[in-house]
């Protein structure tokens, strides 16, 4: 629990749990939203449209496996862990829509700052400490 923030109900915590799994697997199904626009684009043949499809899946068991073998999850904050995974996706992925609230809006800064193509919008809520430019 964080200071000064009120305890929630369980089935509140679930909630967002569940809501920011279904946030982060979005990318999962990134393949087979973009398929059809890249089949016709570029010709795929129904062998490529499922070895892109197989892919992307593959490659989110083999992130899956690396963390689990490595022990990541108990190394560290697992909370952490996943949130640097969707931060991640979210990076290569399409430009962002980026929030940041108290010290969360100096990294997101950063992050803009650094990334600036990958970035579509910023928002700082209540930044913390001193945002400057350098």
């Amino acid at each position: 629990m964080l200071p000064g923030v009120p305890a929630r109900s369980k089935a509140f915590s679930i909630t967002v749990i569940a809501a920011c799994q279904v946030a982060a697997m979005s990318l999962w199904f990134s393949a087979s939203a973009v398929l059809p626009a890249l089949t016709v684009e570029f010709h795929l043949t129904a062998f490529t449209q499922a070895a892109l499809t197989s892919a992307v899946q593959l490659g989110f068991v083999v992130g899956c496996v690396a963390s689990a073998v490595t022990g990541l999850p108990d190394r560290g904050d697992p909370r952490r862990l996943f949130a640097l995974s969707a931060f991640v996706g979210a990076l290569v992925a399409e430009p962002m829509h980026l929030v940041g609230h108290s010290r969360g809006g100096h990294v997101a800064f950063r992050v803009a700052q650094h990334f600036p193509d990958r970035v579509r919008t910023l928002v700082l809520a209540e930044p913390g400490g001193t945002v400057a430019a350098g």
